[in-house]
């Protein structure tokens, strides 16, 4: 049986991901700072352990102990839109820098076994300009994205260097109901679900002045682990390939079901009268060499996340 390692077992992309890999037959183990696994447990082969992989001899201590085949690191220090990384940079870049030494570390000495790190579009910059693919320049405008970058160029070396078969995917925008409740699109879907119910209450939002590539979580981890399975060693873009514009977007969704969106979201910053240009994620790579690619859109998305009819 296939044994496969989930760092960041708790958040959105690694609870996904335990489900999904256990549903596939394999031996999950999955790890996680807090003392306990926090979503329904997978039914199979399935085990939670607790380790920060901030504690880089503690985690290689763990891989040289469980010996896995694959490796899935979505762990990060990450927060919603105006997080402020500045204090809690050590924490940053040792989930998402050293951390991910330790795994190419113990893959090396092992001599075989796969990587995949969760990247994301912020590598490519605050604002997101024209056609985006693998091969777009990385300019970080933020730690969380120097970090990302640091990190896939450390990746880069150890496929350069020591032949490590590692998969490196920038994940677009993402969401679920495992989301933090003060995302953007968990926000929306709260707004949406208040009118939908009749209440009156309104959601606090910064701006609706942005262009944007959202998708569902699920679907997306989905591919993951398909593009893994095939051992995919490359740099891949996962997106929907469909960007909207957050105003017109979120505007549309509310008309569809009779409700005016300005009732139910506050919205601090007003939209310019020259919308922003917009972007386009790449994703022919995705569908040519996973075969496949998301299907679920922003509108679908959000109705989900607030259980409205579609």
């Amino acid at each position: 049986m296939q044994s496969v390692v989930i760092l960041g077992a708790n958040g959105q992309d690694g609870s996904f991901l335990c489900e999904i890999e256990a549903a596939a037959g394999r031996r999950v183990l999955a790890v996680g700072r807090q003392p306990a696994y926090a979503w329904e447990q997978p039914e199979g082969d399935f085990q939670y352990h607790q380790l920060d992989v901030f504690d880089q001899r503690a985690l290689r201590i763990f891989l040289d102990e469980h010996k896995p085949q694959l490796i899935f690191h979505v762990a990060a220090v990450h927060g919603a839109a105006g997080f402020a990384y500045e204090p809690v940079v050590e924490q940053l870049f040792g989930v998402a820098v050293v951390s991910v030494h330790t795994c190419l570390e113990y893959l090396r000495q092992r001599g075989s076994g796969q990587l995949f790190y969760a990247s994301s579009a912020k590598v490519f910059g605050a604002q997101l300009n024209g056609d985006i693919d693998e091969s777009t320049p990385r300019r970080a405008d933020c730690l969380y994205g120097t970090a990302k970058i640091a990190a896939g160029n450390l990746i880069d070396c150890y496929r350069r260097d020591h032949q490590a078969n590692a998969l490196v995917a920038y994940l677009f925008n993402h969401e679920s109901t495992r989301r933090p409740p003060e995302f953007f699109v968990p926000t929306i879907a709260r707004a949406l679900a208040a009118g939908l119910a009749g209440e009156h209450s309104k959601e606090n939002i910064k701006t609706l002045d942005f262009h944007a590539d959202w998708g569902c979580a699920r679907e997306y981890m989905e591919l993951v682990s398909r593009a893994m399975q095939i051992s995919l060693n490359e740099d891949l873009v996962i997106a929907t390939g469909s960007t909207v514009y957050a105003a017109d977007a979120v505007s549309e969704l509310f008309a569809a079901h009779g409700l005016d969106y300005r009732d139910y979201l506050d919205v601090a910053v007003k939209a310019e009268q020259d919308v922003p240009a917009p972007f386009s994620a790449d994703i022919g790579k995705l569908a040519s060499k996973v075969g496949g690619i998301p299907v679920t859109g922003f509108r679908r998305l959000v109705e989900n996340i607030a259980g409205a009819p579609a």
